[in-house]
């Protein structure tokens, strides 16, 4: 059975409306816009059945001239003259020029794309060529299908067309089940770049033309009266729309949108060629007849684009404009079936010129893949070696914490038993009649004490004493000596008791009648001598207190006894209680102190590439690196590391060009964590931010790497030079 070929107008509202989904999701403003490549596919295969069974004789040579013409010609023609344009903007560095070029001319860029990382969904312009990755798709189909077409053409010859359809029906859903299969086993690239995993929409398309050129009577297209074919066509663009419009790719429904999308396509395919009877819209049919081109240029002109500085209000009306000018000069420059007019010939031939010379440009132009694979590899290890020091410092800080915590916690629990722990020491005192009028209150104070005291004793026992116990076994520390109310011994007696107590520590009590033994002056100088001497000085203490005191102001009431042994008591507790304090001011100094030679790194690919040599630099301040590139990720982390008591003194930010934060968020970082230093460090221009210590670092053409973005490893050590005199 053949089929004449017959016009449908809702066929070029189709092209033009996937053309449009495509063309708003590269410009950023249509999120479910990638899915109308399904909506291409569909058509694809769709038409592809229609045409080539209503063929008479089909020829392989004749199809293949024919794709030639309409397919390749024009892609080869944007292919070249895009890396013509690309010599001619200085700032652009397209490193993968060649490979990439390679991989769209010979029909395998989406496996390119694949191998190279490159993300389809991202929301800047890596390529050119991003898009091309559908053509390729599409040419790797249109090298098979001759082929395959002959083998159903003989089914049909022999009057096979049930098998055929059978045939055909199974493999679609074999697409189908392959499709979902590896949604949800692979990732989201793979899915969407890979020719088996896409290629259900084109046989789901190629179906449906087949099913309409010879089973229509076996499969009816509508079940539904002729007068609602149109409104049914028109609400199933209307959801198509819907998923153009709201199906973000991050979707957790990504993959049955696909699915969705193509079973939609299908069936606005199968309304739209029950009715051929629509006439023609000259404006969709204006626009659809160079669908193609639009297609093949619009991301090279957005790439461009990138590279102007022109406000976004501007820019995008230009970019349009700009890519519905050149598709259409395109497509009439290379529609041979139109006769030509001389404006024609004039634009082929400049279409001409650019291909050449940018044919020209790819022939000699370096292929960078083995150093920007060197290069790859060199980040890759040090972000291995980055994410290995980072637990390993993780770990270290954490150590460094829980030890002081402990310490601290354990002086804590000291301090809070204090009282207990002062009472039961094997206190040691040598006293005068002073002391002896309170031993029983002393013992009572200190029960594990020992007291020795007489009256008038001289300081010049003390020694004799001491020594005793000390031979004896049972000299305690501390050591409280409450003598020279009857004299003083010199400075040589005094040395030798502290020789006899050796590290003990010693509480020297002052007297109360220095008008006449003219003693405690004397004291308080041999204690600041000699730190192991503390001055207890009940003197001060006790003075305007007459009820502590008999008549002579010296010896003690009942009352006075009291107070004596609680001043011993609360002055050693106070002297403990402060010691343990000076300790814990002193771990928390030294673990400040340990934090603040740390310095904190910020920063991208610069820093990662840079990583090993910065380290080794400043190793001895234990530096942090943090791959973070986001201000509010940056202000989280800082705040997390401060609340942990983790966070250094100093914090650089090592960007390269890409960075973006503003002045009002440094400012906010400055007035948020005020005792900190931040730096920022810049290349080639000084950015001036109050509060913040900016430095240019002067990167010269030698400095860089081939890819323009990293340092090479002159520029390297130059930037650790440079760092090093900043941060000094």
């Amino acid at each position: 059975m053949k089929k004449k070929t017959t016009y449908y107008a809702q066929f070029d509202f189709l092209r033009l409306l996937a053309c449009i989904g495509v063309l708003f999701y590269h410009l950023g403003y249509l999120k479910g816009g990638y899915l109308a490549v399904c909506l291409f596919f569909v058509m694809s295969g769709y038409l592809a059945s229609i045409s080539s069974f209503s063929k008479e004789d089909f020829s392989v040579l004749a199809y293949y001239k024919k794709k030639f013409f309409s397919l390749y010609l024009p892609l080869i023609v944007v292919t070249f003259t895009t890396v013509f344009v690309s010599f001619l903007i200085p700032s652009i560095h397209w490193l993968s020029l060649k490979p990439e070029t390679t991989s769209v001319l010979l029909g395998y860029n989406n496996y390119w794309q694949l191998n190279a990382n490159l993300d389809y969904f991202a929301h800047h312009v890596d390529s050119p060529f991003m898009h091309f990755w559908y053509i390729s798709i599409l040419l790797q189909l249109e090298i098979l299908f001759p082929w395959l077409f002959l083998g159903m053409k003989k089914l049909v010859n022999l009057g096979k067309e049930k098998l055929l359809l059978l045939i055909l029906s199974i493999i679609t859903v074999c697409g189908f089940g392959y499709f979902a299969y590896q949604s949800m086993n692979q990732s989201i690239m793979v899915v969407y770049y890979d020719t088996f995993t896409r290629i259900f929409s084109y046989l789901f398309g190629f179906l449906l033309g087949t099913i309409s050129i010879f089973s229509s009577k076996w499969f009816p297209k509508t079940i539904v009266s002729k007068n609602w074919y149109y409104p049914i066509f028109m609400i199933y663009s209307v959801i198509l729309c819907g998923f153009f419009l709201f199906l973000d790719a991050e979707s957790a429904f990504f993959s049955i949108g696909m699915i969705l999308v193509t079973i939609i396509s299908g069936r606005l395919f199968d309304y739209g060629s029950v009715d051929s009877s629509r006439k023609k819209n000259s404006f969709i049919a204006f626009f659809s007849s160079f669908s193609y081109e639009i297609y093949l240029i619009q991301y090279p002109v957005i790439y461009f684009f990138q590279f102007l500085k022109i406000h976004f209000l501007i820019k995008i009306p230009l970019i349009i404009l700009v890519i519905l000018f050149f598709s259409y000069l395109l497509h009439m420059s290379l529609d041979f079936k139109k006769k030509k007019k001389f404006y024609s010939f004039v634009f082929f031939g400049l279409w001409i010129f650019t291909s050449i010379f940018g044919c020209i440009q790819y022939s000699i132009s370096e292929d960078h893949t083995e150093e920007m694979n060197e290069l790859e590899r060199q980040l890759s290890l040090n972000k291995e070696l980055m994410s290995k020091r980072q637990k390993e410092y993780a770990s270290r800080i954490l150590d460094e914490k829980e030890s002081m915590t402990q310490s601290l916690q354990e002086i804590q629990q000291t301090k809070e038993n204090l009282a207990s722990y002062v009472q039961n020491l094997p206190i040691v005192g040598i006293g005068d009649s002073v002391m002896l009028g309170a031993v029983p209150n002393l013992y009572a104070k200190f029960p594990n004490g020992y007291f020795d005291a007489q009256v008038s004793r001289t300081d010049w026992e003390a020694n004799r004493i001491l020594l005793g116990m000390k031979y004896g076994g049972y000299l305690g520390d501390p050591v409280v000596i409450n003598l020279g109310t009857n004299g003083q011994c010199g400075e040589k007696c005094r040395l030798e008791i502290l020789d006899t107590c050796e590290n003990r520590k010693i509480y020297w009590i002052t007297v109360t009648n220095d008008l006449e033994v003219h003693v405690n002056a004397d004291l308080w100088a041999f204690a600041e001598r000699n730190p192991q001497v503390s001055i207890l000085d009940w003197a001060s203490y006790s003075n305007g207190h007459s009820e502590y005191f008999i008549a002579d102001g010296i010896h003690l009431t009942d009352v006075g006894r009291d107070a004596y042994t609680n001043f011993i008591y609360q002055s050693i507790y106070d002297s403990y209680y402060n010691q343990y304090s000076l300790q814990e001011e002193a771990i928390l100094q030294q673990y400040e102190e340990e934090l603040n030679q740390k310095i904190l790194f910020y920063g991208n690919d610069l820093l990662l590439n840079s990583y090993e040599k910065i380290k080794n630099q400043f190793d001895e301040n234990i530096p942090v690196f943090e791959m973070i590139s986001t201000y509010e990720e940056v202000f989280q982390d800082l705040k997390e590391k401060e609340e942990s008591n983790t966070l250094p003194r100093r914090i650089v930010f090592l960007y390269d060009t890409s960075f973006s934060f503003t002045s009002e968020q440094f400012q906010e970082l400055t007035s948020t964590f005020t005792n900190h230093d931040f730096y920022l460090i810049t290349l080639n221009q000084t950015v001036a931010i109050p509060g913040i210590h900016s430095y240019a670092f002067e990167v010269k053409d030698s400095y860089w790497s081939v890819d323009r973005v990293h340092l090479s490893e002159e520029g390297n050590e130059k930037l650790i030079q440079f760092l090093s005199q900043v941060l000094s």
